[in-house]
């Protein structure tokens, strides 16, 4: 729940921040920004506190909404109208390509790791090193 609020406050505010202060910040800017918060989002989480989490939660949501919200300007503005829809396209499937590596490949190795061999680990530090990687692949 606390993800879905903040994603779909973020997709308010950023885009009318982002069209408010246009001149004073690119939508690159805003795309290093709302990055940054991601990776800030994904570091509190790998602390595996309640507060760490419920942050990390709470940034990776502002991160979430914003990136769809400025994403579709900055590729609007960097290939142009000819081809948006291919262009958007594309860049949406590859994002659905690397979700699905990460999340079926990688990120299970990595708690294999963290298990040492043995078919459960339990704990935070299972999945702490997850979260760094994750934090890393922003």
């Amino acid at each position: 729940a606390l993800f879905a609020l903040t994603s779909s406050l973020s997709r308010v505010a950023v885009g009318i921040l982002s069209d408010r202060f246009r001149n004073s910040f690119s939508r690159f800017d805003w795309l290093c920004l709302i990055a940054g918060c991601a990776v800030a989002g994904q570091m509190l989480a790998s602390h595996m506190t309640a507060l760490g989490v419920m942050l990390g939660v709470l940034f990776l949501g502002l991160a979430f909404g914003g990136f769809f919200t400025v994403i579709v300007p900055v590729v609007n503005e960097m290939y142009g109208r000819k081809q948006f829809g291919v262009i958007m396209g594309s860049q949406l499937a590859s994002q659905a390509a690397a979700a699905f590596l990460i999340s079926f490949w990688l990120i299970p190795h990595v708690y294999r790791m963290s298990a040492q061999g043995g078919a459960v680990c339990i704990g935070g530090s299972c999945y702490r090193m997850s979260f760094l990687i994750l934090g890393l692949l922003q």
